[in-house]
């Protein structure tokens, strides 16, 4: 399987769904779209990350994503997610893209947009060592149980999100932290 490594918070937001648009430099391979791809978080957490990180919207949705600065995944495969599509972006395109969307990527014409659909989050990250670009990953043949985290993060209301206290981010991560469901499923 084809590996893309995402500095942080970045690949987490793609994870979780908040991310649906990768933005890069260079175009995908043909034969890649269509194809599921891994997300892989890298081991290098830059300070200007981590102070994008604690922004709004960010903080939110990583937080709503069950992510705190503590214990974010560095260095590993966190989730894989099906290529749609790749756009090479003009003036035209860029003013139709979401306004979330805008914030999480770095959008100017020339560049790709990489559609991302059907992500996968992983339970628990799978430690692997990143490169630049693409590159091959052989998944392992059993997953752990509970490997697939669902759901994906939604645009919640508002009311919902006022709930949410300031305190999480500086929470370690409580997987059995109340109101959050875990579904089990096997890899198919």
């Amino acid at each position: 399987m084809k590996v893309l490594s995402l500095l942080q918070p970045w690949a987490s937001l793609i994870a979780i769904g908040a991310k649906k648009i990768e933005t890069r430099s260079w175009p995908a391979p043909a034969p890649l779209i269509g194809q599921r791809i891994a997300i892989h978080a890298s081991k290098g957490f830059p300070i200007k990350n981590r102070q994008f990180m604690l922004k709004e919207p960010c903080r939110t949705d990583l937080v709503i994503g069950g992510y705190t600065l503590a214990d974010i995944p560095l260095g590993a495969v966190i989730a894989t997610a099906r290529l749609v599509k790749v756009i090479k972006m003009t003036e035209g395109n860029i003013a139709q893209v979401d306004e979330l969307e805008l914030e999480y990527g770095y959008y100017e014409p020339g560049r790709s947009m990489w559609m991302l659909e059907d992500v996968d989050q992983f339970e628990h990250p799978i430690t692997a060592k990143g490169a630049l670009g693409l590159w091959e990953w052989e998944m392992p043949e059993i997953l752990p149980r509970n490997c697939f985290k669902f759901p994906t993060l939604k645009r919640l209301s508002m009311s919902c999100l006022a709930r949410i206290s300031n305190n999480h981010l500086s929470e370690p991560h409580a997987p059995d932290r109340p109101g959050r469901t875990r579904i089990s499923m096997r890899r198919p």
